[in-house]
């Protein structure tokens, strides 16, 4: 236990006077910016369990937020968890119905999932939003062409 305070905190003593500085990355995240900030950390360490857990952490501080919801479900996506993220991306789309990259997001899980009308519907949506958006526009003509018999 010692041992693991030792790298945690570092006691710097200065003239007499002492101050305990905490290693940033070692500090619990208190703000929901802190918890944004340390999920985009462990995504790049590529800890998803990480990612998770901080963007809900965030998402309990401030429930209101589109782009978290959004983050949480690609990360739930990318865990493999469809279902969870298709809930948090459908939370996103009804927080924000006119963006393009959160319907198309969700269609794109949708898809990944075998739901293609659904997926058809979210990408119609995204390119109605972003007409000139090639990647939505590919996505929605690959999905229409599977569903044709």
């Amino acid at each position: 236990m010692k041992a693991a305070a030792a790298r945690v905190a570092i006691l710097l003593c200065t003239f007499g006077l002492c101050v305990i500085a905490v290693h940033p990355s070692s500090a619990k995240p208190q703000t929901e910016a802190d918890h944004v900030r340390r999920a985009l950390e462990l995504q790049q360490q590529g800890d998803m369990d990480g990612v998770i857990a901080e963007y809900r952490a965030a998402l309990q501080l401030n429930p209101n937020n589109a782009s978290e919801h959004h983050n949480l479900g690609v990360a739930l996506s990318r865990k493999g968890d469809l279902d969870g993220a298709i809930a948090e991306l459908k939370v996103a789309v009804r927080m924000e119905p006119d963006s393009a990259k959160a319907h198309y997001t969700l269609g794109a899980v949708l898809e990944k999932k075998g739901d293609l009308k659904s997926a058809l519907e979210e990408y119609r949506r995204a390119s109605q939003l972003e007409p000139s958006n090639g990647d939505i526009r590919r996505a929605y003509e690959s999905v229409s062409h599977k569903l044709k018999p």
